[in-house]
């Protein structure tokens, strides 16, 4: 048997230990420190077109107040064409953020990419061609239209003219799917969460194919449900929408208290999954089910003064709890931008530009920029390769480890063990006893927060019976036992997989 079988046989025995998360999941309770940090960000309230200085100047006044420059800006976007200009992708926005700041200090973009049309834009009939023939203000593309490839040219003009911009975007398409007020909800068009998916992976697809063919590629794309699926049905769950990891960057949620008194916890459940008013807690339920970096892209209280300031209090002492948590979105406006309904800012980032907003209570602002101050909440956005863990958590706040628990070796041979950790502490005491004939070489001082992946090695003298030793790795006094088969080549074929 040669070495590269040799080693197909330990990378399978590794992921058979690490898909059994009874066998090498191990919990050490400790204080976790968030390396990557939790990226600060913000909407804010809309600009009608014309507008004297733009949401350029809104977030100039935001990031000022704050004290701390936004992360992520976040915005709506229909799908209707850009007025008066080739385009479908509306950059009235993006000229205004040009005005203030230069390319190094701008946010990420997260464009709300809803497949509707309101008619206060021009509309591109040209680009958008058979994709709606109803355009209709408020009128929702149907869904099997674009799972049909109707909109496939509209979707590949908005591909380019965002690979045009230099900026970093975030795709936040379709979101809330699994709410029955969402227009895009399947049900409402007489469809089911697998044509979701479809109309998801439609538009994924072309909108990749086309970045393909011009190379330039600057979109991550962000899978948004709702933290509370209504109606709160087993089939309407919000899982049962997820287009599969090759179509999701990220997973945004939503989640806001609507003046109805549910704190942080009762709406996104705490970090073990418990205490959450519609169970289970989506954040650690979300963590536990896919390997994906998460937003809060929306999330706000509309409250008294003294509740609101204790409720944002309550959250960003919560955030940093949540490993794979990278970034919270602050919703600075009224509801539906409606000035007469539940108001979620913590300032007035318009001024005399909008005299039809109301003064923020100075309180409010002031709670919220003395709970981002930490060093913890950041300016910046991880790249998405930084962002993404290596594996699924289901740890429930704790850190979780991962090891090789079995290794299969000749005499005179050595193999690498791994270890794999989540949500781990700073710093870790990490000791390998290995009895001769064995011994460890490259064991690694620590790992880094909150997750890494490391290796040493086990090696065997050529003098080694036939056996099974026992190899002791401790983490933090938390033992790992590993197995080493010593064999020959005749033993050693054991394994159906490899038979072939």
């Amino acid at each position: 048997m040669n070495s590269s079988t040799r080693k197909l046989i330990n990378i399978l025995i590794m992921a058979s230990t690490i898909a059994l998360l009874g066998n090498g999941v191990y919990f050490v309770p400790s204080q976790v420190s968030q390396q990557l940090g939790v990226a600060v960000g913000v909407h804010l309230r809309p600009r009608q077109i014309g507008t004297t200085d733009g949401i350029g100047w809104s977030l100039k006044q935001f990031n000022t107040a704050m004290q701390k420059d936004a992360a992520i800006l976040m915005h709506f976007l229909p799908w209707n064409g850009a007025p008066g200009v080739d385009q479908v992708f509306d950059e009235y926005n993006m000229w205004s953020i040009d005005d203030f700041f230069t390319l190094d200090q701008r946010p990420a973009i997260m464009l709300t990419w809803s497949p509707m049309i309101i008619s206060s834009l021009s509309i591109d009939y040209t680009e958008l061609g058979l994709c709606n023939s109803n355009l209709i203000n408020g009128k929702t593309i149907p869904m099997a239209n674009i799972i049909n490839g109707l909109c496939d040219n509209y979707i590949r003009v908005f591909a380019r003219d965002i690979g045009d911009r230099p900026e970093r975007f975030l795709i936040r398409f379709a979101h809330e799917m699994n709410i029955s007020d969402t227009p895009w909800y399947p049900p409402n068009q007489g469809l089911a969460p697998a044509d979701y998916i479809a109309m998801y992976r439609r538009v994924y697809d072309v909108y990749t194919s086309e970045q393909n063919l011009t190379g330039k590629h600057n979109g991550e794309w962000v899978w948004s449900p709702n933290y509370a699926s209504n109606p709160y049905v087993e089939w309407n769950s919000y899982y049962h929408y997820y287009p599969g990891d090759n179509y999701v960057d990220w997973i945004g949620l939503s989640g806001y208290n609507w003046n109805d008194g549910r704190s942080f916890t009762q709406i996104y459940g705490d970090v073990d999954g418990s205490g959450a008013y519609m169970p289970p807690g989506v954040l650690n339920d979300m963590a536990c089910r896919f390997r994906k970096p998460q937003i809060l892209a929306e999330i706000g209280v509309a409250s008294s003064v003294t509740y609101k300031a204790n409720w944002i209090s309550d959250m960003f002492n919560r955030a940093p709890q949540f490993p794979f948590l990278r970034a919270i979105v602050w919703f600075n406006d009224y509801a539906f931008a409606n000035t007469s309904a539940d108001d979620f800012r913590v300032y007035d980032a318009d001024g005399a530009n909008d005299p039809s907003t109301a003064p923020v209570n100075t309180s409010i602002t002031t709670q919220y920029r003395t709970s981002l101050s930490p060093t913890t909440f950041t300016s910046t956005l991880p790249t998405l390769e930084e962002a993404t863990p290596q594996n699924t958590y289901c740890g429930g706040g704790l850190p979780e480890y991962r090891v090789t628990s079995v290794l299969m070796l000749e005499p005179g041979e050595s193999g690498d063990i791994f270890i794999s950790g989540i949500n781990i502490p700073e710093d870790q005491t990490i000791n390998v006893l290995a009895n001769d004939p064995l011994s460890a070489s490259d064991v690694p001082l620590n790992l880094t927060s909150p997750w890494d992946v490391q290796s040493f090695q086990i090696n065997a003298t050529s003098s080694a019976s036939l056996t099974t030793y026992q190899v002791s790795l401790d983490i933090d006094e938390e033992n790992f036992p590993i197995q080493v088969i010593v064999t020959d080549q005749i033993k050693r074929i054991f394994l159906p997989i490899i038979q072939n």
